[in-house]
């Protein structure tokens, strides 16, 4: 919330803060560091009053003249448990470089000047708050805030700043959470948990090594469970290599009926589960044309006609592919 508010404030027109700060609260919703110093030779202002260097400071209300006007300088306030406290302007450590640019603004024009003078002398701050003692002081406050709105307000170079250093932190956060979620599905992953998008890479894997199997029969020399294999089997030992690695990485036990139910609960429309003990029988063949076609190297090649599935590399290329950004 207080990012969210701070973004907000800092990204308020000229007029729009002297409206915003002449308010009763104009903190709220805000979680202010108040350890950051700044002195006043480190603000550097042009002849209207527009801060034109600075450090960075993270808190919009440095140098609002209503916001000194109304709750800064030396007033205390009251609190209902400790009694008379400092104010959260004076226990700022900004606090007399963001006094003197404030008073160098209420005295920036004719009209402003005389309108807070005015102010000051039907009471101010405290006539503010003490309405029966200082009747006029709401109306000369309104005044200045009107004479104030009709100058335009001003301007400080630390504005932008502060917005490019939300949007850093904004962008880190995100980086962060992304990370988190990367590598709780990985986790996820190694655990035997399938996200839609792990499951999506092995149906890649596993059209990709039907494909190259259905090439391969056309090669010579093929082991006797490979050669003249027909071509609408590369599905079936494909969808095997695929219900097979589910199960390695999840530390299920491997066997034809095991993978037999697998496949029937994967793809129930390709593998019926009146068909059961007929797939298992097959499916005992195929695991063994896995188990050939990940060590079978065909003549004039350098790799096995199927490559064993490496998770880390999977998962590497998941990242690649489906990252979390921000």
């Amino acid at each position: 919330m207080s990012e969210k508010r701070l973004r907000e404030l800092f990204g308020l027109s000229p007029a729009q803060q002297i409206r915003h700060w002449a308010g009763p609260d104009p903190w709220n919703g805000l979680r202010l560091d108040n350890k950051v110093e700044i002195s006043m030779n480190a603000v550097l202002r042009d002849a209207d009053c527009n801060i034109i260097r600075m450090p960075l400071f993270m808190k919009p209300c440095f140098g609002q003249p209503l916001a000194f006007a109304r709750h800064g300088g030396q007033q205390p306030i009251f609190h209902p448990k400790f009694g008379t406290v400092k104010s959260r302007c004076m226990r700022c450590q900004a606090k007399d470089a963001c006094d003197q640019i404030a008073k160098a603004r209420l005295t920036a024009t004719s009209d402003i000047r005389g309108a807070f003078v005015r102010f000051g002398q039907a009471g101010g701050s405290f006539g503010l708050k003490n309405p029966s003692v200082c009747p006029t002081a709401q109306r000369e406050f309104d005044g200045l805030v009107a004479a104030l709105i009709s100058h335009g307000g001003f301007t400080s170079i630390n504005d932008v700043a502060a917005l490019t250093e939300l949007d850093r932190r904004e962008a880190e956060r995100k980086r962060r959470d992304a990370e988190k979620k990367r590598l709780a599905r990985r986790k996820a992953i190694k655990r035997g948990i399938f996200v839609p998008e792990f499951l999506d890479l092995l149906e890649r894997e596993r059209v990709q090594r039907e494909f190259q199997l259905v090439l391969t029969t056309s090669c010579d020399g093929l082991p006797p469970n490979l050669n003249r294999m027909p071509v609408q089997s590369a599905q079936i030992t494909a969808d095997v290599w695929f219900v097979r690695e589910c199960k390695r990485i999840r530390g299920e036990k491997i066997n034809p009926s095991s993978v037999a139910r697998a496949l029937i609960e994967r793809w129930p429309n390709s593998y019926p589960k009146a068909r059961f003990n007929t797939l298992r029988q097959r499916t005992g063949a195929d695991l063994d044309r896995v188990a050939t076609l990940e060590r079978h190297i065909v003549k004039g090649f350098k790799e096995p006609i199927w490559p064993r599935f490496d998770l880390a590399v999977a998962l590497n290329e998941l990242d690649a592919v489906t990252p979390y950004t921000p």
